[in-house]
């Protein structure tokens, strides 16, 4: 018994604490502002536009021609595709693009790997090298946006003077339900950043959709410190600009604002983005933001040992059980209805059980292996 005391006490006090953090969470992504376009408006910031491309033929051209339809200003704003030693024809794609449009401002930068590096930190800080914008907004080939993404960023930047801006990342075109509870937890991993930037303590983004001053890279050293790490360039910035200018940093909560990812992975591939997530968390110098990853990782670990403990041994309550994964249940359930709602994705609330139950599974072994393992990105070592 006093076993199965141990495993109740730790149970409950990691489900109190996730509590806490999750309760929090869905009250900040509540209260955190929609922000509406000001169509009297005239914003004149003059934007670089970054897109890391590795072997990306199938996605490239959908990125160019959303960003070719923006409204905003084309004297305003340019196009700075950095090819990463792509050996598909990801290049020759970008330069037939900017030769059939003339009108839009925009260039090829290749990346040589016998002398120019490689890897997305190297392509994104040759891209700030290069851009001539005081706002650097960095995308991925597999993405697309609106025709006011630009716009909208710019005016939320020209009202609020951040120095990072995070943006909105949903999944589209997904069609198993496995696809369809990923695109769940996307959305809650969406919510999560923007709430966590609310509170002004922020523990992630995406490099999909952020915005960034050029000075206020170079003013934190861009990537220096991560150098060696071939992923992780928008967690790793986002914590170094926190730390140098503290409360500048925010959200767009924005439909305007956000892009979508056509990205189409399988399983392996959703293991393997985990994986490398995961990965990054130990070399992460923010408290709070390993604070929150260390509550999340073990209120997931505790349930699912409890329900292990609950089929091998006779003595164990499952009662208990049933009420710590109860309340869990109820919290997830509040704050992703609340996110999948905004975005108009509540329909995706049908695959909320079974999310649950990945969730507890793949949060449980690839914190474990995720730091284990070797983990790749774009066949290369995500650690070198």
């Amino acid at each position: 018994m006093t076993f199965l005391l141990i495993i109740y006490t730790i149970a409950a006090s990691a489900l109190f604490l996730y509590s806490i953090v999750m309760i929090r969470y869905t009250i900040s992504w509540k209260n955190l502002a929609v922000y509406k376009n000001n169509s009297a408006m005239q914003p004149s910031t003059y934007i670089s536009i970054i897109i890391p491309v590795r072997n990306e033929e199938k996605h490239l051209e959908d990125c160019l021609n959303s960003l070719r339809s923006q409204d905003y200003p084309s004297r305003l704003f340019e196009i700075l595709v950095i090819n990463d030693n792509s050996t598909d024809q990801s290049a020759l794609l970008s330069d037939r693009f900017f030769k059939k449009n003339p009108s839009i401002s925009g260039r090829l930068i290749n990346l040589k790997e016998d002398g120019g590096g490689h890897g997305k930190k190297i392509a994104i800080t040759k891209g700030v090298q290069n851009a001539n914008g005081k706002l650097i907004i960095t995308t991925d080939a597999d993405c697309t946006a609106n025709k006011l993404w630009i716009r909208t960023i710019a005016e939320f930047y020209e009202e609020n003077g951040p120095k990072l801006i995070a943006g909105p990342v949903l999944l589209k075109g997904f069609k198993s339900i496995f696809q369809k509870i990923m695109e769940l937890e996307f959305i809650g991993l969406m919510a999560a950043t923007a709430s966590a930037i609310n509170q002004s303590k922020p523990i992630m983004c995406n490099g999909a959709n952020l915005a960034f001053e050029k000075e206020a890279f170079i003013d934190v050293g861009g990537y220096h410190g991560n150098d060696n790490i071939l992923s992780g360039d928008d967690v790793f910035l986002l914590v170094k600009i926190h730390q140098a200018f503290p409360g500048k940093i925010l959200f767009l909560k924005s439909k305007n604002g956000l892009v979508h990812t056509s990205n189409n992975p399988g399983l392996s591939d959703f293991v393997a983005q985990r994986s490398r997530w995961v990965s990054k968390v130990r070399m992460i110098s923010d408290s709070n933001t390993l604070f929150v990853a260390f509550v999340i990782y073990l209120c997931n670990f505790m349930v699912l040992f409890n329900m292990i403990t609950w089929l091998i041994n006779p003595n164990y309550n499952g009662t208990f059980l049933f009420i710590i994964f109860g309340i869990k249940c109820i919290i997830d359930y509040l704050f992703l209805n609340l996110a999948s709602r905004y975005f108009e994705k509540g329909n995706l609330m049908r695959y909320f059980i079974p999310a649950e139950f990945l969730n507890l599974f793949y949060v449980t072994f690839i914190g474990i292996f995720g730091n284990l393992a070797t983990n790749k990105w774009k066949e290369r070592n995500v650690l070198q």
